[in-house]
């Protein structure tokens, strides 16, 4: 019996619990990792897909990017200084 699909499964188990905690580094990783899981082994990552699917839109999707809190606080300032 081919032990993949057992082991990628816990493995993208393990990966969709640690993402809250992942810092930005570890984050880039995770989501490859995953990522590797879902084009090679479907039936493993789809146990969990919910949960990063989840976790993505609310994390990253959702959120602002860099550069519109930067362009924000600058037009803030520009504002202030009126």
């Amino acid at each position: 019996m081919d032990p993949a699909p057992l082991i990628l499964t816990s493995l993208s188990q393990a990966i969709a619990k640690s993402l809250p905690k992942a810092n930005e580094q570890h984050l880039v990783g995770h989501l490859a990792a995953l990522a590797e899981i879902a084009k090679y082994m479907p039936d493993a990552f789809e146990q969990k897909s919910e949960v990063i699917v989840a976790f993505l839109v609310q994390n990253l999707l959702l959120q602002p990017s860099p550069g519109v809190r930067i362009a924000i606080s600058v037009l803030w300032l520009k504002l202030t200084e009126e």
